[in-house]
């Protein structure tokens, strides 16, 4: 983890059940998104290794130049080796790249159009699935939304009501937010 400052810190991690190259919770308060023993989370669980030896990753894993308090540890790759029918090679930051079942618009091989940014989430316990859709940016103070959208964590939604089905896209569904004032197009991760 590191500081506003920059300078990186060590701490206590919970031991888990995820394996090396299933996806983590960083600091996950639980031992179902926590990686087991010997793995470091890095976004998804892998050994540590060193990127000028070749070999200290497995096969399907690569090992990155940076690595924060805890060095580098490797990271799935599926982009040499492909995926098998039904499922897309997704790519993730610092290179990581997992086969998955995409549920909305894979973004990354059909681009978003300008001005938006490709929104990916993945969930620890639903390894090998991914939601995905293109979401323009915005601002809480001031820069607007299109019509029917409103912003919402800097990032325009698709508001909904529950009595008008089909308002949202595909693995999306119809939610009110925390205040319940408002409903929004969530991903559905129930698909």
């Amino acid at each position: 983890m590191s500081t506003w400052g920059g300078e990186f810190l060590k701490r206590c991690a919970l031991e888990g059940d995820r394996q090396e190259g299933e996806g983590c919770e960083l600091l996950s308060g639980t031992h179902a998104s926590a990686c087991a023993p010997g793995l470091f989370c890095k976004g998804w669980c892998g050994r540590p290794c060193q990127p000028e030896v070749p070999g200290s990753c497995p096969e399907g894993f690569f090992c990155p130049r940076e690595g924060g308090p805890d060095g580098p540890s490797c990271l799935p790759s599926c982009e040499a080796r492909g995926c098998p029918p039904g499922q897309a090679c997704i790519r993730f930051s610092e290179g990581a790249s997992v086969c998955a079942v995409v549920h909305g618009t894979n973004c990354q091989q059909s681009p978003c159009p300008e001005a938006h940014v490709c929104e990916t989430r993945t969930l620890p316990d639903r390894a090998g699935t991914v939601w995905m859709r293109c979401e323009a940016p915005c601002s809480n103070n001031g820069v607007s939304c299109p019509e029917g959208s409103f912003c919402r964590s800097r990032r325009c939604v698709r508001a909904c009501h529950p009595d008008s089905p089909g308002t949202c896209g595909p693995g999306e569904k119809c939610e009110p937010l925390h205040d319940s004032t408002r409903w929004a197009c969530v991903f559905d991760h129930e698909v």
